[in-house]
């Protein structure tokens, strides 16, 4: 008997586990892998998801969509670490781009308990639409 119930609760912890997987937010060293993941596969409408709302409010769900769909980020980028700032969090990563390596940062927010991005701007480049400089 007591064997059936110790797999009831293991079941049951792996039922919960995937659920709440489901909705957990991205964690800090992930964040950008899956951001630039929905880049590659097109899923535009997840990049818009992981996008602050002060950002969507601010330029409007269609230029952020437009950016998103005609920016370029197609360089690598590696965590290095996060540092809270105020409100936000400032996500630190090296990247190569031609050969040149350097340190990009991305500004991010926790709303609703997940990470979203915070925008700087809507130029079609990775560099001047989201970091922070390099």
């Amino acid at each position: 008997m007591k064997r059936k119930a110790n797999v009831i609760t293991l079941i049951i912890f792996f039922i919960l586990t995937a659920l709440v997987g489901c909705g957990q937010s991205v964690s800090e060293s992930r964040f950008m892998d899956v951001f630039k993941q929905h880049y590659r596969e097109g899923n535009y409408e997840k990049m818009l998801q992981m996008t602050a709302a002060e950002s969507i409010a601010k330029y409007g769900k269609t230029q952020i969509l437009s950016c998103y769909k005609t920016m370029d980020f197609v360089y690598d980028m590696k965590y290095l670490s996060a540092e809270q700032d105020g409100q936000s969090l400032v996500l630190r990563y090296e990247v190569e781009l031609l050969g040149i390596k350097g340190i990009s940062k991305v500004r991010v927010i926790r709303e609703g308990g997940q990470l979203k991005v915070m925008l700087r701007s809507l130029d079609t480049t990775w560099g001047r639409c989201v970091q922070e400089g390099v």
